[in-house]
Parts: C-alpha cells; sequence; structure tokens
C-alpha cells in the first residue's frame, strides 16, 4: 500500500520531514519532493506490520519536529 503525503510549506519544516524520514527509513522507502501544494513525500514498500498506522505515526512526528524546531528558534524549551 503505497501513499503520498503533502506537507504544507506555511505550516511545516522542510527539515522537520527530513529529519522524520530519516528517524522513519527503516520502515518503508520514502522520497522527497516540492510541488505546488508543498513538500510531497512518497511512501512505499511499508513494512507490512506496520501498515495501518506507519503513515498517521510519520505525520505526528513531522509535526511533533516542526514544533521543537518552531520553538528552538524564539528561544523556547523543547
Amino acid at each position: 500500500m503505497d501513499k503520498t503525503i503533502c506537507f504544507s510549506e506555511s505550516l511545516y519544516r522542510r527539515e522537520a520531514v527530513e529529519k522524520s524520514i530519516e528517524t522513519y527509513k527503516e520502515t518503508a522507502e520514502f522520497s522527497l519532493s516540492i510541488g505546488e501544494e508543498g513538500f510531497v513525500v512518497s511512501v512505499e514498500n511499508i513494512h507490512p506490520e506496520l501498515e495501518g498506522e506507519l503513515v498517521d505515526s510519520f505525520c505526528n512526528h513531522v509535526l511533533n519536529e516542526t514544533i521543537i524546531l518552531s520553538r528552538k528558534e524564539k528561544g523556547g524549551d523543547v
């Protein structure tokens, strides 16, 4: 089951997407491109045991990494 996820550039950070891909690279094949909608992540060859939850978990991780980066830039704690 392959998936395509779009992350808006106005909400998400490229660094967060890239860091999340690195974190999840053992669970599926990821590719990142830039589209009209923002950052486009293709997820292929998802580990069979993770098919039901991988994409949601990955999206939550990208959001969390974006929040951490934004807080650090503003001098706040994680």
